[in-house]
């Protein structure tokens, strides 16, 4: 399926080029940085396509939108579950 909304794929594109700005729900950090999509996700994870802010997009784009974002928190998810464990395996080990 194709993104017909102009604005969400370069949303995409900026999603695929630089996750770290979409993981704002797993980055405990939570500097300004991973605050900057905070509104758009809080849209599209939060609401339906009928009664977001967004209903100038297709049902369609709306989510595809979604989609990637999920997807970018998954990764996140797991980037910062892994760093748990490496974390927790160094104070084990004493270094």
């Amino acid at each position: 399926m194709e993104v017909e909304n102009k604005g969400i794929q370069m949303l995409i594109r900026r999603m695929q080029t630089h996750p770290e700005e979409f993981s704002l729900y797993i980055n405990q950090s939570r500097n300004d940085k991973n605050r900057r999509w905070e509104w758009i996700i809080n849209e599209v994870l939060h609401k339906e396509p009928h009664t977001s802010s967004l209903r100038f997009l297709s049902e369609a784009d709306f989510l595809i939108l979604r989609d990637r974002l999920l997807a970018a928190q998954g990764e996140a998810f797991t980037s910062y579950i892994m760093s748990e464990l490496l974390r927790d395996d160094k104070k084990d080990s004493g270094k």
